[in-house]
């Protein structure tokens, strides 16, 4: 089965983008919620896993003990290409976590 339409990023009155792909939803016990495209079309993660790696940083409670600000968060969440603001974000964390120059 052929991917399908999930999103047409719009600026103005152009789409800009057109992302396809496949979805399967389950709830915990196997119940099928949603499904579009092929559910077993086999795909990899990377992408749609960015946002694990910041879970920690909430669950942990580091967020608020080191005072991270909202751009800080975003960064432990994302990948970045490692652009002079991006050093600067992540030095700052480190900093406010007692690490930058250890």
């Amino acid at each position: 089965m052929e991917s399908q339409v999930l999103v047409n990023v719009i600026r103005g009155e152009t789409v800009e983008s057109i992302h396809r792909g496949h979805f399967y939803i389950v709830e915990g016990e196997g119940r099928e919620v949603a499904a579009l495209g092929d559910p077993a079309t086999v795909t990899f993660f990377p992408t749609a896993s960015k946002p694990f790696p910041g879970d920690p940083v909430h669950t942990s409670g580091a967020a608020d003990r080191f005072g991270f600000t909202d751009d800080e968060i975003a960064m432990a969440c994302s990948s970045h290409s490692g652009e002079p603001i991006h050093v600067e974000r992540v030095a700052r964390m480190l900093a406010k976590a007692g690490f930058l120059g250890v």
